[in-house]
């Protein structure tokens, strides 16, 4: 996945149809250096957005790192695609890149309080547990400003806090607490492949 600072070609990503997460809808996935018959730009289909993700495209092609990808700073936005998810994409979802005639993808979770900056952009995709995989822990967690996670080789449930801190319940002060680094399962930010378009562009 590429950042502002690095831009590289990316092979294609999937995530396997019995994982337990899903896509978090406020992430924004770009496509770059896409061909100019890349079916994502099909009139019919209405796949990019080309109205306020423009500044995304433009962001992003301003960034020095686009020559790894062989392309100019500032070079024509035409061979970038913005698609912003208004709905949950869930397991099974996956971005073939050659068949979508594109070099690169990248996925924006948030742009850390300057959209006019894209070196302060926050790069990754942010994911969350299914339903069906949402436990009491884990919301008492979420409620109390925690993510989800598990811990150890055992994978046992771990409430990963804001101030670095670890429990086996939620970031109020309850329950055991470690420190150190522990995987997230919900709603983590994680610079893993991309898993945009998958459900429309299977029919493509």
């Amino acid at each position: 996945m590429s950042t502002c600072s690095s831009m590289q070609n990316s092979g294609s990503f999937s995530l396997d149809r019995t994982s337990p997460f899903s896509i978090m809808a406020e992430d924004v996935f770009v496509l770059l250096g896409c061909s100019t018959t890349s079916p994502v730009f099909d009139p019919n289909e209405d796949l990019c957005d080309t109205g306020s993700g423009s500044h995304v495209c433009r962001g992003l092609y301003s960034c020095k790192g686009v020559e790894g990808i062989g392309l100019e700073p500032n070079a024509p936005i035409s061979t970038c695609c913005v698609y912003d998810p208004q709905i949950v994409l869930e397991s099974g979802s996956g971005l073939d890149l050659p068949k979508l005639q594109c070099s690169s993808y990248t996925s924006i979770y948030g742009y850390g309080g300057d959209e006019g900056d894209p070196m302060k952009w926050q790069f990754g995709i942010s994911l969350q547990y299914n339903d069906s995989y949402h436990t009491e822990a884990c919301k008492n967690c979420e409620d109390s400003g925690g993510m989800c996670g598990f811990a150890g080789l055992a994978q046992s449930f771990a409430c990963i806090c804001q101030n670095g801190l670890n429990t086996t319940s939620n970031c109020f002060g309850r329950g055991y607490a470690w420190s150190g680094t522990w995987r997230p399962k919900s709603q983590s930010k994680m610079s893993i492949g991309g898993f945009l378009l998958s459900w429309m562009l299977l029919l493509i």
